[in-house]
């Protein structure tokens, strides 16, 4: 019996809570609650934050800027490291829960709240609002790639990174989120891609806002996005080499210390573990070979030709533009390798019918001769 009133007065409190919560003429006091420094009125809170926002199919901007308000400090005041880490999660992860109106809502104002704040955190707590931008993006690129990398969904988000992150028309200063975005977008994105390469139509618009940011940074944010987003695009093609010879090596000496161990006097022993090395080789580097690359299908050749489209605008200072255009000359020679691939295995193709053919030719031309052998047997028997 007490069990069950106990149950009945959880279940008032919740309901209160949200009530109280979700005023009327979109008056919301989700804020209030949620930057609490009491924790179980936040956590509370977040409870029944999930339960509104699932409920909606769309929020007002100004509903949901007083939510990520409160939703701001609500983190504020997370302390330790693990609980940090749970609730920038927990936070990030609610995109996959709401439906698709809301959650561009949730995600969009996520990062407009942190433009806003962004000058007034302390360097006691700028890491971990590092580590939930970290996460937002981690999961947008997760959201995007559940629904097949769907353009239109793909476009929006894109578009709003271009022009209210990157190339804002207001002046608040956030630079610091935009380096720190430029850090974490091709390592998270090639997270979340995963064993399956992403599809050719898709690389464009997902690299397209960074090559528009390029068009208007400073020297240092030039470098800085050299380094961690165009260069690291290219790295991801030659890590993938880099992993199997690591592997190979560490396999090698595996071997040699399991060789010094064993002390075998039989010569047929040593020619078994010869061949099974030899197998062991050959199986890495078909494994190798199998890996994907996370940008494979992307088309280098047209990203290059965008690039210098870009660089070329007029109102792109010449600093911008030399650096752009250095980047589409790497890239344009990565398309042109991946042309004479393509060439080669046409060449490779063609050799092998032409070969089949050959011998095919040469088994009807073999018939031919033992149909005429048997004729003239046959002849001279008669």
């Amino acid at each position: 019996m007490g069990k069950d009133n106990s149950n009945v007065k959880k279940r008032k409190r919740e309901v209160s809570v949200l009530e109280s919560i979700a005023g009327a003429d979109g008056d919301s006091k989700f804020a209030r609650v949620l930057s609490s420094p009491d924790f179980m009125t936040r956590q509370k809170g977040l409870e029944a934050l999930n339960l509104y926002l699932k409920s909606k199919s769309s929020i007002s901007e100004e509903d949901m800027q007083k939510i990520w308000k409160g939703l701001f400090y609500c983190f504020w005041h997370s302390d330790k490291p693990q609980y940090q880490l749970d609730l920038a999660q927990q936070l990030s992860k609610t995109i996959h829960i709401l439906q698709k109106e809301t959650a561009f809502s949730y995600f969009s104002e996520f990062i407009l709240t942190m433009r806003r704040e962004w000058k007034g955190i302390d360097r006691q707590r700028l890491d971990k609002y590092l580590l939930i931008i970290r996460c937002f993006f981690h999961e947008m690129f997760a959201l995007i790639k559940k629904e097949d990398w769907n353009a239109e969904l793909l476009e929006r988000y894109m578009s709003f990174l271009t022009t209210r992150l990157f190339l804002p028309s207001d002046f608040v200063h956030s630079l610091g989120i935009i380096y720190h975005v430029f850090d974490l977008y091709v390592p998270e994105l090639i997270k979340v891609i995963g064993e399956d390469p992403i599809p050719e139509e898709t690389g464009i618009p997902l690299f397209m806002p960074l090559v528009k940011a390029a068009t208007v940074l400073e020297e240092s944010g030039l470098k800085r996005i050299k380094t961690s987003v165009f260069d690291a695009i290219i790295e991801s093609f030659t890590n993938i080499e880099d992993d199997a010879e690591e592997e190979e090596t560490e396999e090698e000496e595996d071997e040699e210390e399991s060789e010094k161990e064993k002390k075998s006097d039989s010569d047929s022993e040593e020619g078994e573990s010869d061949e099974s090395d030899e197998q062991k080789e050959t199986s890495m580097e078909m494994a190798a070979e199998r890996k994907p690359l996370p940008f494979q299908n992307v088309d280098f050749a047209l990203l290059a030709k965008l690039i210098n489209e870009e660089a070329t605008k007029k109102g792109v200072l010449r600093k911008n533009r030399i650096a752009l255009q250095a980047v589409a000359h790497v890239y344009a020679s990565i398309g042109e390798d991946e042309d004479d691939d393509e060439e080669e295995e046409d060449d490779e193709d063609e050799e092998g019918k032409n070969e089949k053919q050959e011998e095919g030719q040469e088994g009807i031309e073999s018939m031919d001769d033992d149909e005429d052998e048997d004729e003239d047997e046959d002849e001279s028997e008669d």
